[in-house]
């Protein structure tokens, strides 16, 4: 829209100008005119559809997920009781207000409150401050130190504050299962995170889906109207809740590290939110055309 709207404004300025100008650059200035015009409006068109959609969805009802982020954002993600005790009643921490209501909505919240519980337990608050104040902040080694699993890991420290890290940034988390639906969503400043339909194909959340059990660290560039720099893990494991007999359920997650601006390393990967609103110039990855104006990598 942008680009159209500077475009129209740039012939018409040179025809207002008032100097003498070939009758055929008149000519082919009233055609880009008319040009430009068309996919202004066809642009705007596409825009307006797109905000229309996710209006609609807005005044619809809330999805159960949804509802169980706001909730656990209106804690700043940290659940305070379990952290000071991990084997409290979970159906007390729900029977409060402002705890998610719908049914679906509650089943959610149990099963995270339950793997909370069991990640406390396995890396509690204390050890992993202290490990953070020795300057032990790669996920990695954080996961070997406590001989746990990297998605262990990557929830314990989405639920700290700014504060407890030396950059003073929160992270960031993300989930998603063997569909590659996002089934968890902790956004941070600058890295868009669609709340529906189709995410970037590129996210490292996605790539680790196709390699169970091998961690993968990239850097990013998020297309945002503040570009931001970032650092992600990310892992997938699989577990077998039906034995061998049954099929295997696959989940992946990444941890999303902001970086400071101006830093980007050499093997940085451009990544956006989702195609339609990704403003990065020639993505291998891009599976519709984009409604804003895209840019070049760099």
């Amino acid at each position: 829209v942008l680009s159209s709207v500077t475009a129209i404004r740039s012939a018409s300025s040179i025809l207002a100008d008032g100097g003498e100008i070939a009758p055929e650059w008149q000519a082919r200035f009233h055609r880009n005119i008319f040009e430009d015009s068309r996919r202004l409006a066809q642009s705007t068109e596409a825009l307006v559809s797109y905000l229309d959609a996710g209006a609609d969805i807005e005044r619809g009802i809330s999805l159960p997920q949804e509802d169980v982020e706001i909730w656990l954002e209106g804690q700043g993600w940290r659940i305070a009781a379990l952290e000071e005790t991990p084997e409290i009643d979970i159906g007390d921490l729900l029977a409060a207000d402002a705890a998610p209501q719908g049914a679906a909505a509650r089943h959610l919240a149990e099963r995270y409150l339950a793997q909370y519980a069991a990640d406390v337990r396995a890396v509690p608050l204390a050890v992993l401050a202290g490990a953070l104040a020795e300057g032990i902040d790669d996920p990695g080694a954080l996961a070997s130190r406590f001989g746990t699993a990297l998605p262990v890991i990557f929830r314990r420290l989405a639920t700290l504050p700014a504060e407890a890290f030396p950059d003073a940034q929160p992270r960031g988390l993300l989930a998603c299962d063997g569909s590659g639906t996002l089934i968890f969503r902790k956004p941070v400043l600058g890295f868009d995170v669609p709340r529906f339909g189709a995410a970037c194909p590129l996210w490292p959340l996605f790539q680790a889906l196709q390699r169970p059990m091998q961690p993968l660290r990239q850097s990013l560039h998020a297309a945002a109207r503040e570009p931001q720099g970032f650092t992600a893990w990310a892992v997938s494991e699989a577990r077998f809740p039906g034995g061998f007999a049954g099929p295997a359920v696959i989940e992946a997650w990444m941890l999303i590290q902001p970086e400071p601006r101006g830093a980007r390393p050499a093997d940085t990967l451009n990544v956006g939110a989702s195609c339609r609103i990704c403003a990065h110039a020639d993505c291998p990855a891009r599976r519709e055309p984009p409604l804003v104006a895209t840019v070049d990598a760099g």
